[in-house]
């Protein structure tokens, strides 16, 4: 028996019934968007995917995390709001959020500072949602969001903000195997030191290893 093809109309049907899905998780998350008033004297530092770890060679934060908030102080102390756009937290390769908040306390120290000064929204991605939870949270008491929405105040312009892994099925509705694959193959590769940043850690091993 000869293997099933598609078809290009089943191509095109499959096609939209997959962009029906993702537009129907976008609308879903526009309609449960925070609204954020702003004008025209409104500052804003967006960043994303800051991937704050554990603090081992599998952290891609670590090495930048003076300079992440050097540029935070900076910008916020001339009043600037800052705004994490999702993933800001590494719960794919690490099971517990309290391992990554013991790692990095200088960080969520100055975030709650920000908090406190009401210059701080934190938006869930695909890679900081734990567990199954797709609705709002808290980290370390600070409230987070699935997405923003700025409204001028003047024009009623809207702009959403948001992660974006909605429009992607494998990793919203699918996170939990590619969650599976980060933590249990990649974590693993990365504890053996070998990627770029732990290059240095890697060579007085090899030397041991040759000598034995």
């Amino acid at each position: 028996m000869l293997p099933h093809t598609l078809s290009l109309p089943d191509i095109l049907v499959r096609w939209e019934m997959w962009g029906a899905l993702i537009r129907n998780r976008l609308d879903s998350v526009l309609g449960g968007a925070k609204e954020i008033p702003f004008d025209h004297h409104s500052r804003f530092i967006f960043f994303s995917d800051v991937h704050r770890g554990d603090g081992s060679c599998t952290d891609a934060f670590r090495h930048n995390e003076e300079l992440f908030l050097e540029i935070l102080k900076h910008y916020t102390r001339q009043g600037f709001t800052y705004i994490e756009v999702g993933d800001g937290d590494e719960l794919w390769k690490n099971r517990r959020f309290v391992d990554v908040q013991k790692a990095h306390p200088r960080t969520f120290e100055l975030l709650h500072t920000l908090q406190d000064r009401q210059q701080l929204h934190i938006i869930l991605g695909n890679h900081d949602i734990a567990g199954h939870q797709h609705h709002p949270i808290q980290k370390d008491g600070i409230p987070t969001d699935e997405a923003l929405l700025l409204r001028h105040a003047t024009t009623g312009q809207r702009i959403l903000v948001t992660h974006g892994h909605q429009a992607d099925i494998v990793s919203d509705r699918l996170h939990v195997f590619g969650r599976l694959i980060v933590r249990h193959f990649w974590r693993r590769i990365q504890r053996c030191c070998l990627d770029h940043h732990d290059a240095q850690n890697l060579a007085p091993r090899l030397s041991r290893w040759g000598s034995t």
